[in-house]
């Protein structure tokens, strides 16, 4: 990272401390790690057979606990494309954000992150409230286990296998319901739902089983 681009802020601080480190990754693959000099990272990245896509920037503190990551940012190779510099005008300012949910003992600061980041068979469960419009992608079986927390927002699902348990969500959005799914295998157990337009909305073929919970309107 260029000096004139490689300055880190955390949550709009700039650092000068040393204390931390920058790691890129490619496809959840550590292609480079390097600590801050003043602030500034000069980072070499590897770049053969990756150039011009986008790849994932971690920042972890001094005992490598996770602290935040900026995703998607397009790096540009240089010197025969092994090379890499961050094709970016302005510093990396990363947010520090709590984290909402984990798979086994990996944390995700979102639901979209833990989703994305899920396997086939893999369960999400919450450790703390969350607010978020949580689009659900993938086909694979996923258990998302509320854990008695409450997920204010919605669960869109166009075509998944979903199994919702044990919390609450609470939907304030009357233009969806606070789940929706179209196609594919919907299961809810112990789940309480409070929806500004309707709980559940399943549009297309859905097995679908509700076993406890509330839901009101």
């Amino acid at each position: 990272l260029p000096a004139d681009s490689g300055k880190i802020y955390i949550d709009g601080v700039p650092q000068t401390g040393d204390n931390f480190e920058l790691a890129v990754f490619y496809n959840d693959s550590l292609r480079s790690v390097a600590r801050p000099n003043n602030g500034i990272v000069y980072l070499y990245i590897p770049g053969h057979g990756h150039e011009n896509k986008p790849f994932e920037f971690k920042l972890y503190d001094g005992t490598r606990e996770l602290v935040s990551d900026l995703r998607d940012l397009n790096v540009t190779f240089v010197n025969n494309k092994y090379d890499g510099t961050l094709d970016a005008p302005k510093p990396l300012n990363f947010i520090t954000a709590p984290y909402v949910a984990q798979i086994g003992e990996v944390r995700y600061q979102s639901l979209a992150q833990a989703f994305a980041a899920a396997q086939a068979g893999d369960e999400i469960t919450m450790i703390d409230n969350v607010t978020e419009v949580v689009n659900i992608t993938k086909t694979e079986a996923v258990t998302l286990d509320l854990a008695s927390y409450t997920l204010t927002g919605s669960i869109l699902a166009p075509n998944a296998k979903l199994t919702v348990e044990n919390g609450n969500i609470i939907n304030n959005d009357k233009t969806v319901s606070a789940i929706e799914i179209n196609a594919g295998e919907l299961a809810l157990n112990n789940v309480n739902i409070s929806s500004a337009r309707h709980a559940v909305r399943i549009d297309g073929a859905v097995k679908a089983t509700i076993n406890g919970g509330e839901y009101t309107l």
